[in-house]
């Protein structure tokens, strides 16, 4: 008539057996209530598991999100560097337009130096645009990245309400 109830980890208390008494009702009420500590056991293994999940996707999306920014900073610099050459490129090519009007004698080589320097200018450009392009991008995947930041905390926050 009276059972042991273990409510508690560490504390047992004498209770009447209410499935004795409780008839067929009750050992129906037995079933249910099995049941629901049951699904609420894998419920429980369920959020555990969505919030590992959540955790690994949380240092994969802090994996990228450096990447990127690394990424960004190399085609920043990248930039820089082809505008100092581009610079020089066009000293070059005005110097040498200034040597092919001095030196009436060497005017094929100055020729030459011009021609080579105006494709040195041109593919620098051409350099440069790659890399704004390339700027442009990162720029776009690093705000790409802030948003799966932020969609990642919004997730991080829902799961918090499952776990407690």
């Amino acid at each position: 008539m009276y059972a042991f109830i273990d409510s508690k980890p560490d504390a047992t208390v004498y209770r009447p057996d209410w499935r004795t008494n409780a008839g067929e009702h009750g050992r129906g009420f037995v079933v249910v209530a099995d049941e629901v500590r049951q699904l609420a056991t894998a419920s429980r293994g369920s959020s555990d598991k969505i919030s590992s999940l959540l955790d690994t996707l949380a240092q994969v999306s802090n994996t990228v999100i450096n990447g990127v920014s690394q990424s960004a900073e190399a085609a920043r610099i990248s930039l820089n560097l082809t505008e100092k050459g581009e610079r020089t490129a066009s000293t070059v090519r005005d110097s040498a337009g200034n040597v092919e009007l001095q030196a009436n004698a060497m005017s094929a080589a100055a020729e030459q130096q011009s021609v080579t320097s105006d494709q040195i200018a041109k593919d620098v450009v051409a350099v440069q645009d790659a890399a704004t392009h390339q700027v442009s991008i990162a720029d776009e995947l690093k705000a790409l990245t802030t948003d799966l930041q932020s969609n990642n905390a919004l997730l991080e926050r829902t799961m918090a309400t499952f776990k407690s």
